[in-house]
């Protein structure tokens, strides 16, 4: 799969996430996650960042040094009443961010014909990215 199409499933899954919780204005979280990449992007860091919230799912661009579109616009979001959560698939894979709304945990998970080990992993909450000067 596309690297760029794979950040477009990521995205989508964060932003449905963030379209799920019915919470109103809730504040932008931030998730940095080990999500395994499709193909080698040199100078790209091993985590990708993610800021979800209702109704919003982007990627942090490092080359712009911003986020990027919101990926609701373009593809459908989810709703979890657990947690904080997109799921994005295509007809072969799905793609899942989220936040449980009991524990706080963050997490990813792949499934289908992705070729990724792991399937699933971990995310950390972390403050937003400071674009870096030019």
């Amino acid at each position: 799969m596309p690297t760029a199409l794979l950040s477009g499933l990521l995205f989508l899954a964060a932003q449905a996430a963030g379209a799920g919780t019915g919470a109103g204005a809730q504040a932008p979280m931030v998730l940095a996650c080990n999500i395994p990449r499709v193909s080698a992007t040199a100078g790209a860091p091993p985590e990708r960042l993610f800021r979800i919230a209702p109704g919003s799912l982007q990627e942090w661009d490092v080359r712009q040094q911003k986020f990027g579109a919101n990926f609701c616009l373009d593809f459908p979001c989810v709703r979890s009443p657990k947690a904080l959560e997109g799921t994005v698939s295509s007809a072969s894979v799905a793609y899942t961010i989220g936040i449980d709304s009991g524990t706080g945990a963050a997490y990813w998970r792949v499934k289908g014909a992705s070729g990724f080990k792991p399937t699933e992993g971990t995310c950390r909450v972390v403050p937003a990215p400071t674009p870096r000067a030019p």
